[in-house]
């Protein structure tokens, strides 16, 4: 009946925007097609189209909501270079960033310097800078992969590693905040679906963001675990656009 594709960046760029769903709709003219933001179709199978904030933690970080008066809101996700806090990308980012800082000695050196040393088979620590440069630099994906390191180094006890997971809690943490702010008020407290690679952190990022929430929220806020997949969402957003007669009910 219809499709949905759910894109990155979609509502960012009005000319990229028109490229794209121009050559979808002419690759597919017989289908109803609509368009959406791939943060949108995951809020919308978190929650199955119902009211609430889904907290995107993987390689970027950013929150998409919809309120009691279906008016959608976004939080964070603004570029790579100069957002995305709290991010897989960003966490990989600074596992470069505090290796070369203990190599210097302007950290004290923890595990985590022998775990990226180990990592990437270093003769001399330098040798990083053309990793860097020529394999990562350009990549999200490949800088995002690597936050294991950072994890590894946490759960060995570097300092360094469990100051920067904590900082990242903090930033998404105040994405969902901030999210909430904008929302209509809500007669129930406001369910938050986490979404993404990164929920797998339950110590380092899941229980420090809950915690700083509820210290922190001005509105009653719930987590719960996510309905569907980004995909299923992506299915829901095309039926209650084309079909609405035909989705099942998904409010339990």
């Amino acid at each position: 009946v219809a499709a949905c594709f759910g894109m990155p960046g979609f509502g960012e760029s009005p000319s990229a925007d028109a490229a794209a769903t121009m050559q979808i709709t002419e690759a597919l003219p017989d289908i109803q097609l609509t368009f959406a933001n791939d943060v949108h179709c995951a809020w919308a199978g978190a929650g199955a189209l119902n009211p609430g904030i889904c907290l995107i933690m993987g390689t970027g970080a950013m929150t998409w909501a919809v309120d009691h008066q279906g008016t959608s809101h976004r939080c964070g996700g603004w570029s790579e270079f100069f957002s995305d806090e709290g991010s897989g990308y960003w966490l990989g980012l600074e596992t470069i960033r505090l290796f070369s800082q203990q190599s210097d000695g302007r950290l004290p050196r923890g595990p985590l310097y022998d775990i990226v040393q180990n990592h990437f088979h270093l003769v001399n620590d330098f040798d990083i800078v053309a990793i860097v440069e020529h394999e990562l630099i350009g990549s999200r994906a490949r800088l995002a992969a690597l936050q294991p390191l950072l994890a590894q180094a946490a759960d060995a006890g570097d300092a360094t590693a469990i100051r920067t997971y904590a900082q990242a809690a903090e930033e998404l943490a105040r994405l969902v905040l901030a999210t909430a702010q904008k929302m209509s008020p809500s007669p129930s407290p406001i369910p938050v679906w986490c979404v993404g690679g990164l929920t797998a952190l339950e110590t380092h990022l899941l229980a420090p963001i809950r915690q700083a929430i509820e210290t922190n929220a001005r509105s009653a806020i719930e987590f719960h675990s996510p309905k569907l997949t980004p995909c299923q969402g992506a299915i829901l957003l095309a039926a209650s656009h084309y079909a609405p007669d035909q989705a099942p009910p998904l409010t339990s």
